[in-house]
C-alpha cells in the first residue's frame, strides 16, 4: 500500500464509494460486529510486559511521541511544484508510523485516539482565480476520512490559505471559494451561500466537526498577491474583519493564531494590519470572545521566492531571500469582564 502525505487523512481508508456499497459495507460490518460480540476473545492484560509496568501517563507519552507526524526524509517536496507548500515543517510529505497500534488490543485502545488527538492537522488552500468556483473540498476530504470518535479527538487545526480564501460577511454566511465555507460547512454550521446567494443544500451537509481547541491561520508571502502581475494587496483580510459574529467558524476554541508572512524588506507593509489585528475582539458567541494578546512574536527563515520573469514569456526567476512571520495570538476570555 503507497503511503500518502499526513495532510489525506491517512489513517483510514480514502477512497470513497456509491451509496450502494456504502450500504452493503454497513450492513456487513454489522453482521461481523455481531459475530465478534458473541465470539470476542478475552483481551490480555499483558502483565508481563514492562511497558504496561510504568504508570499510565508515562506511557502515554511514549505512545504520542511515536506516533506524530515527521517528516518523511524519503518524500521530499520539490519546490517548484509545491511552491505553496514548501516552508519550514513541510520540506518533506509528512508521515506518521501507525504500526503500534494493530500491536495487541490492549495497545489498540489506548491509542486509537492519539494520532488524531496530538497531532496538529494541516489544510493547504491555495489560491485560485475563479470566484464563483464551488465550495472547497479540502477540509472535506480530509475530516470525513476520520470516524466519529477520531473526529471529537481533534485538538489542533493549522489553515494555510491565500487571503482572499479567508473573506466572510455577515450573517455567518461564506463565500463559496473561501477557506470559511469549507470548514463552515463541515461543522454543520449554517450551509453555504454562493455569490448568487443560491443555498447549495447538498453540498452543505457537514460532518459535524472538527471543533478544535487550537486553531492556527498562517497567510504565507505568496498569499497577499492578486493576479499574474503579484499586486500586494490585503483587502481580504478587511472583509474577514468585517464579519462580526465568529461562532460559526471559531466556536469553541481557545486559542487561536494568526502568521502574517512577508519578505523581511517588506516588513514595514504590515504595521497597519498588525494595529487593526491586535485590537480585533472575535465574538464566538455565549459571551465569549478572543481577545489578542499584547506581545507579537516575530521569526525567520530563509527560502527562496519566485519572481515574475522581466519579459513575458521567459521562465520564473528564483531568488534567495529572507522571511519574517509575526505571529499574533487570541485567547478565549469572557466578554463580561
Amino acid at each position: 500500500m503507497v503511503r500518502q502525505k499526513a495532510t489525506a487523512g491517512f489513517w483510514v481508508t480514502p477512497s470513497p464509494q456509491s451509496t450502494l456499497d456504502d450500504k452493503c459495507r454497513s450492513r456487513r460490518s454489522n453482521r461481523l460486529r455481531a459475530a465478534r460480540t458473541k465470539h470476542q476473545i478475552p483481551t490480555n492484560r499483558q502483565l508481563k510486559c514492562p511497558l504496561f509496568g510504568i504508570p499510565a501517563e508515562l506511557r502515554n507519552m511514549i505512545f504520542n511521541l511515536a506516533l506524530t507526524f515527521y517528516e518523511d526524509p524519503a518524500r521530499p517536496r520539490d519546490q517548484s511544484d509545491n511552491y505553496h507548500e514548501y516552508r519550514p515543517g513541510h520540506f518533506h510529505y509528512l508521515r506518521a508510523d501507525t504500526a503500534l497500534i494493530r500491536t495487541c488490543q490492549l495497545i489498540h485502545a489506548e491509542t486509537h485516539l492519539s494520532v488524531a488527538a496530538t497531532n496538529l492537522h494541516t489544510l493547504f488552500y491555495n489560491y485560485r482565480r475563479a470566484a464563483s468556483s464551488p465550495i472547497g473540498t479540502i477540509g472535506r476530504k480530509y475530516f470525513s476520512r476520520l470516524t466519529a470518535a477520531q473526529l471529537v479527538a481533534v485538538q489542533s487545526v493549522h489553515i494555510f490559505a491565500h487571503r482572499d480564501q479567508l473573506r466572510a460577511r455577515d450573517p455567518g454566511t461564506y463565500f463559496s471559494n473561501t477557506a470559511f465555507a469549507d470548514y463552515g460547512c463541515l461543522r454543520h454550521t449554517k450551509g453555504a451561500i454562493t455569490q448568487r446567494g443560491v443555498h447549495r443544500g447538498s453540498v452543505a451537509a457537514g460532518i459535524d466537526g472538527p471543533y478544535p481547541k487550537a486553531l492556527t491561520i498562517t497567510i504565507r508571502h505568496v498569499d497577499w498577491f492578486t493576479g499574474p502581475y503579484q499586486v500586494w494587496d490585503s483587502l481580504g483580510l478587511e472583509h474577514m474583519l468585517a464579519n462580526k459574529h465568529w461562532e460559526n467558524i471559531f466556536g469553541g476554541l481557545e486559542c487561536l493564531s494568526m502568521e502574517l508572512e512577508v519578505e523581511e524588506k517588506k516588513r514595514e507593509r504590515l504595521e497597519p494590519l498588525l494595529l487593526r489585528l491586535k485590537n480585533f475582539v472575535f465574538d464566538i458567541g455565549h459571551d465569549q470572545g478572543l481577545v489578542a494578546e499584547h506581545a507579537v512574536k516575530e521569526r525567520q527563515w530563509r527560502g527562496r521566492i519566485r519572481r515574475m520573469p522581466q519579459v513575458p514569456g521567459d521562465d520564473h526567476i528564483w531568488e534567495e531571500t529572507v522571511f519574517n512571520i509575526v505571529t499574533i495570538t487570541w485567547r478565549s476570555r469572557s466578554l463580561a469582564e
